[in-house]
């Protein structure tokens, strides 16, 4: 009997143990089916809670947001020392075209007259034609054996004179092209407006002509129903 006890003990103790196996190998299986929740991004770095209206205390790694105050006197930049006046100048000066005389190049064209616009075609085609004779020169120039590296060099020097001065030239001209492009611009708009206007206009008229017809036609055929 006592031996039976001890058996039945023993497979009863081996059964909870399976079960408890079971119960735990159900768990993980769980588990894993479960989705496990992960950052899409990677988090933001560890000091942005030092700014915002709630900010935390100030982080070692975070830096002040305030802009940097103006310099007063003379400052250095680029190895160079600029004064607030100067850095003025040179802004305004930028923000305009630099003429050939403030670039140190040579002028091929005469200034318009005080108080009238320069004749910008008259000047193109003089240029223009200055621009091919320097262009055949040079051609010449480097086909030429006898003559030196020190001609060909002034030859090519020439070429970039007029160059510059026929690129100058038209680039004078880009506000006027602008003023152009936006006025034909403004002409097709006003154009595809006026035809739209005339196809709706037209097809109002069309549709009223059917209702009227189809009115007639109701007013007939009541007329033929009450004879």
């Amino acid at each position: 009997m006592a031996n039976n006890k001890a058996g039945d003990k023993a497979s009863g103790a081996a059964k909870d143990q399976d079960a408890q196996s079971q119960r735990s190998s159900q768990q993980q299986q769980q588990q894993q089916k479960q989705p496990t929740a992960s950052n899409v991004y990677p988090n933001p770095p560890v000091f942005y809670r030092s700014y915002g209206k709630n900010a935390a205390p100030k982080h070692e790694l975070a830096v002040s947001l305030e802009p940097p105050k103006i310099p007063e006197g003379a400052y250095m930049t680029f190895g160079e020392f600029w004064t607030p006046e100067d850095k003025r100048k040179l802004t305004e000066l930028a923000l305009r075209t630099r003429t050939l005389k403030e670039e140190g190049r040579e002028q091929l064209f005469e200034d318009a007259p005080e108080g009238q616009p320069l004749d910008y075609a008259g000047e193109l085609r003089k240029v223009s034609k200055l621009a091919l004779e320097k262009y055949c020169a040079l051609m010449d120039a480097l086909c030429d054996m006898n003559l030196s590296m020190t001609d060909s060099r002034n030859k090519a020097d020439e070429f970039e004179t007029v160059y510059v001065n026929l690129l100058y030239l038209v680039n004078q001209l880009r506000p006027a092209q602008g003023r152009q492009i936006l006025i034909n611009m403004l002409k097709r708009q006003l154009e595809r407006r006026q035809e739209t206007a005339a196809n709706l206009r037209r097809l109002v008229a069309e549709g009223e002509a059917r209702i009227r017809e189809t009115a007639q036609a109701v007013k007939e055929n009541a007329t033929v129903e009450d004879i």
